[in-house]
């Protein structure tokens, strides 16, 4: 919320005049199978949540290797 009630200027943003947060973060326990490129890829599609939901937001997703 701090960042939105400071109202900073994005001047080159063509969707919102003002500085906004959007986050991805995926959760996930070291396991056979288990790699950093899925986890970053859980994590990116996580963010891609947060921003077509309304940006300002946080989306949090865990990741499990198929067994």
């Amino acid at each position: 919320s701090d960042v939105c009630s400071s109202d900073l200027p994005h001047a080159k943003s063509s969707t919102n005049p003002c500085v906004s947060i959007s986050l991805g973060v995926c959760i996930s326990e070291p396991a056979p199978g288990r790699t950093v490129h899925e986890l970053i890829k859980q994590a990116d599609a996580q963010l891609y949540q947060s921003k077509t939901t309304g940006r300002n937001r946080a989306s949090v997703g865990s990741y499990v290797a198929p067994v």
